[in-house]
């Protein structure tokens, strides 16, 4: 791992985390989004795929015991990842509306350099 940045921020649902890793290739970023993979589908939480988001997964965490819903997705050298505490079994609409603008929407959010 490079580089990364973490911001939180409130909604009335619960907090929103976005963070962002930078790795040195997209080769350790696909290893790195595989093993978080593996970690949640030991716990029982399989990935959806998000047909508004291209490459993106959600993760409804209930499942394995966790909160809300996790969109994680690669994007060159990036790991892109977005919880809510939003239950429920489709995606929350905030998560989709951030990654389908991922790098403006998030640097304007968050501050993260994207």
């Amino acid at each position: 791992l490079q580089d990364g940045c973490t911001r939180t921020w409130s909604r009335p649902t619960g907090p929103v985390v976005a963070a962002l890793f930078q790795f040195p290739s997209k080769t350790d970023a696909r290893a790195m989004r595989s093993q978080l993979r593996d970690a949640l589908g030991e716990r029982g939480v399989l990935p959806v795929r998000v047909p508004q988001v291209t490459g993106g997964e959600l993760y409804l965490l209930e499942a394995g015991g966790g909160r809300g819903q996790l969109v994680m997705f690669v994007c060159n050298e990036r790991v892109l990842q977005l919880h809510v505490e939003a239950p429920g079994s489709t995606p929350d609409p905030l998560l989709v509306r951030l990654a389908q603008g991922s790098n403006r929407r998030l640097h304007e959010r968050t501050g993260c350099p994207l």
